[in-house]
């Protein structure tokens, strides 16, 4: 329903499989938003994601990727990041050559994100230079990995990540600027997400060192009674990892100050009521 001029695809996933049958049926939810371009639009997509390119090759308009392949108009090299996590690289393109950029917001998967903004930029006319720059100086949005202070020494980092790759992608991004271990207190949101990416959020949360499981976020969604998140840690602690469920926001801060030491990073990971952990453990 909504009329696009520029279309950015940053990725094609599975969720929301609470209305969507499968992938494909998410594609095409995709290329029936890009057919709604003008033949004066843009549209710009991940060029490493196949699903991407595939509704980029329908599109009613001319085109562009950015990515890390050779194929991509905007190819990114030398991604690396600092001490403090935040990533730099250099940004490729035939006609404006090599943009170097510096953020200032940890993650490489956000070496992505800035590509597609500054190729954005560039469409309508602003120097890739000036993008990089202004891009450099974005501090990040509430609840994407905002920083809380601390807690023992450790600091303690909030992120709406609620999907098994966010989850991934968030404790990627703390492993540079982390010397001791990483918790990750993660609560599971709506039951058929938890349930329909069961082994792909297992497989995530295995990233980090010791995590911590309160009960489902509901959402919209009545229990029916297939998933828990006690499944969640059973499964994580088969895998060797240290997981507990607790469901009482006061018991996880109870650990958390008595077990929490320099070095470590804490994440509270949930696009729930989560939040107000941060708020119990006072920082």
């Amino acid at each position: 329903s909504f009329p696009p001029t520029v279309a950015v695809l940053l990725n094609i996933d599975r969720d929301h499989l609470d209305y969507f049958h499968d992938l494909d049926h998410i594609e095409r939810s995709f290329a029936k938003y890009v057919s709604l371009l003008p033949r004066e639009g843009l549209a710009i997509g991940f060029g490493d994601d196949e699903r991407v390119c595939r509704v980029l090759a329908g599109a009613p308009c001319p085109t562009s990727r950015y990515g890390y392949g050779p194929h991509c108009e905007w190819r990114i090299a030398g991604a690396e990041t600092d001490a403090a996590g935040d990533p730099r690289f250099v940004l490729h393109h035939a006609q404006y050559g090599a943009v170097p950029v510096q953020l200032g917001i940890p993650g490489l998967h956000n070496c992505l994100n800035a590509a597609a903004a500054i190729a954005t930029a560039a469409h309508f006319g602003i120097d890739p230079r000036a993008a990089a720059a202004w891009v450099g100086e974005y501090a990040g949005a509430s609840r994407r990995f905002q920083r809380q202070g601390t807690l023992n020494g450790a600091p303690v980092i909030h992120d709406y990540a609620h999907h098994p790759t966010e989850v991934r992608a968030t404790i990627a991004a703390v492993r540079p600027m982390t010397r001791g271990r990483v918790w990750c207190v993660f609560q599971p949101h709506t039951y058929t997400r938890t349930r329909l990416l069961f082994p792909e959020l297992v497989e995530a949360l295995a990233t980090a060192d010791r995590v911590i499981l309160p009960d489902i976020y509901a959402a919209r969604e009545p229990d029916d009674g297939l998933i828990h998140s006690a499944q969640v840690a059973q499964a994580l602690a088969e895998r060797g990892c240290d997981a507990q469920y607790e469901p009482d926001f006061d018991q996880i801060c109870a650990r958390l100050r008595a077990e929490l030491q320099p070095g470590d990073t804490l994440l509270v990971l949930g696009a729930g009521d989560i939040v107000k952990l941060c708020d119990r453990l006072g920082c």
